[in-house]
């Protein structure tokens, strides 16, 4: 993917780090443990995390994220050290996955959509 690329946006049931699942779990782990968090959501329901988790620990702060798109990364690091003075740990845990069938079936446009969440935007930045 050239360094020019837009994100990719896609439709359907993307599924992002802390509405549900592991996501949740380990933004809870790090905030019962005093981490203040960045929890980065390609959907607004991470607010409600967010909040929920300020309520009861460290500072959480929200910040809508599509992880296919590196400005998006950016962003979220900048706020990181701007609001919460910096960024030691980093948990990917975006995921999407086409429905369970033979590994011949995936068409080209699910492994994309996979390959897109998981590989191609790591964020670069300097500590």
């Amino acid at each position: 993917m050239s360094p020019t690329a837009t994100c990719t946006a896609f439709q359907g049931t993307s599924k992002s780090d802390t509405r549900s699942g592991f996501g949740l779990g380990i933004a809870k782990l790090f905030s019962a443990e005093g981490a203040k968090l960045i929890i980065a959501d390609i959907n607004k329901a991470g607010e409600n995390i967010a909040s929920q988790l300020s309520a009861s620990g460290p500072q959480a702060i929200f910040v809508k994220t599509n992880v296919t798109c590196k400005a998006d990364w950016e962003n979220a690091v900048k706020i990181a050290k701007e609001m919460l003075g910096g960024l030691d740990i980093l948990v990917n845990n975006a995921g999407w996955t086409y429905t369970r069938k033979d590994t011949l079936l995936v068409t080209e446009e699910e492994y994309d959509r996979e390959h897109a969440l998981k590989m191609v935007h790591t964020p670069l930045f300097d500590g």
